[in-house]
């Protein structure tokens, strides 16, 4: 099925819904992805520390430091 700019979309359903409607889909899409995405983190990190344990090693998994020192001129400070 082509929709008003003439592409073909594999889901037609799509073009059909209202601008609520889409941006409620868009929403559900997001939290789905930020959710798939934590998830695939947490076993990354789970698969280094057993790859570590494995070998007799101790890894500390965390956010990054924070930046040290003045900030140079025109920057501000990181909250």
């Amino acid at each position: 099925m082509e929709n008003e700019t003439g592409m073909t979309t594999p889901y037609p359903a799509i073009d059909d819904l209202d601008t609520e409607r889409l941006r409620t889909l868009r929403s559900r899409i997001d939290t789905l992805l930020a959710e798939r995405e934590a998830q695939a983190k947490r076993a990354a990190i789970a698969r280094i520390r057993a790859l570590a344990r494995d070998a007799g090693l101790g890894v500390s998994i965390g956010p990054a430091p924070k930046k040290r020192g003045r900030p140079r001129r025109g920057e501000t400070a990181a909250p």
